[in-house]
């Protein structure tokens, strides 16, 4: 255990703090890097981090207050020293989640695919996140047997749970019991979750199913490491069974997910609109005009030139669409979006692959008249 990294005068700076930044900024860069290869502005993620990041700090310190409050009644200050741990994945997944969707709201995004592009960070910075808490000593495990089970030293949290709750150890023992690393079992489980998240992204079958999927996987997998945790008292019991609050969050959200999942995957069966997106499978760039056209509810003229036009309009088929390969229509279109004239009276929504005058991303980017739905 190592919570305290280096002394820098009367800086002390620990390694929960540092883990917890440099799992924010790698979140940062790989979201960043996954929007511009969809199509997405980049900087996108880093405005949604900023205001997540405070959203899950406030989130996660009050639900773990929340779980446990003894410790800060006595002390209030302490609720404020989020550097030395102390904080709750479930509340800062809820509070950033909820940021998120109200950014995407606001700025007219499709709030199902930026989630999508967004949440496999989410669990890259987690398994990060949890290298600090094994170096801060929190979140541990029971005692065990196993070979690779952890003493941790006098002063930490597992090593004061065992001498004055559990009467495990007696005092002046200058280690705790061996117990599960389960910090790292769950630093290893995100990690996996991270890496299949990005693998299935382009064969997901709707909009939203890789943010709901991780939901669901996160749910049952905390559900499964909190049988091996020692630091979270039950609140619950059903029959001979005794669950966690995080135990009983996890199965919340993987019923909640579950539902969602199941709900949407039926509809893509029946030959919703989320069977045409499926059946796009890698051709991201069709996938994302097609998506914007359904989502607009609207009669709209797609602009469409270049070696993709018949794949968008074949696509298309069937939808109250209307189509112009004018490039006359073009450039009088590019004349008021660098004017910043709203889009023509003509048409309700403005959806393109790529045209002679326009930049592809100017009309991926560009605002529908109405809000898309998600």
């Amino acid at each position: 255990m190592h919570p305290i990294v280096f002394h820098l005068g009367p800086l002390t700076v620990y390694s929960y703090g540092l883990c917890v930044a440099a799992a924010f900024l790698l979140a940062l860069a790989t979201a960043a890097s996954r929007l511009k290869g969809h199509g997405w502005r980049p900087e996108i993620a880093y405005d949604i981090g900023i205001y997540a990041l405070l959203a899950a700090i406030a989130g996660s310190r009050l639900l773990y207050i929340l779980e446990d409050p003894r410790g800060f009644l006595d002390s209030p200050l302490e609720t404020l020293k989020v550097w030395k741990g102390g904080l709750s994945y479930h509340g800062g997944l809820i509070a950033a989640a909820l940021t998120g969707v109200a950014y995407l709201r606001r700025h007219r995004l499709c709030v199902a695919e930026g989630l999508d592009l967004l949440i496999p960070s989410v669990a890259l910075g987690h398994a990060v996140g949890r290298i600090g808490c094994f170096l801060n000593g929190c979140c541990f495990g029971t005692v065990t047997r196993v070979p690779w089970g952890v003493c941790f030293p006098e002063g930490s949290t597992a090593h004061s749970f065992q001498l004055w709750e559990a009467g495990m150890i007696p005092p002046g023992q200058p280690w705790s019991l061996p117990v599960h690393p389960t910090q790292l079992y769950e630093s290893l489980a995100e990690l996996g979750l991270f890496v299949w998240l990005v693998l299935y992204l382009p064969r997901k079958r709707f909009q939203g199913e890789v943010f709901w999927l991780y939901i669901f996987l996160y749910g049952v997998v905390r559900f499964m490491i909190e049988y091996l945790r020692a630091d979270n008292p039950a609140i619950l019991s059903l029959g001979r069974a005794a669950l966690t609050l995080p135990q009983a969050t996890g199965l919340e959200m993987a019923a909640a997910a579950g539902a969602v999942i199941l709900a949407a995957g039926r509809s893509t069966r029946m030959g919703g609109p989320n069977k045409l997106l499926a059946e796009l499978g890698g051709k991201t760039l069709v996938r994302t005009v097609t998506e914007r056209a359904l989502a607009s509810k609207a009669s709209s003229v797609v602009v469409v030139t270049g070696h993709q036009a018949e794949q968008v309009e074949q696509a298309l088929s069937g939808l109250n669409v209307t189509f112009a390969r004018n490039p006359d229509f073009a450039g009088g279109l590019a004349s008021s979006v660098k004017s910043g004239k709203p889009l023509a009276d003509a048409c309700e929504a403005v959806i393109a692959t790529e045209t002679v005058k326009i930049p592809k991303q100017t009309l991926l980017n560009m605002p529908l008249k109405k809000p898309m739905p998600t």
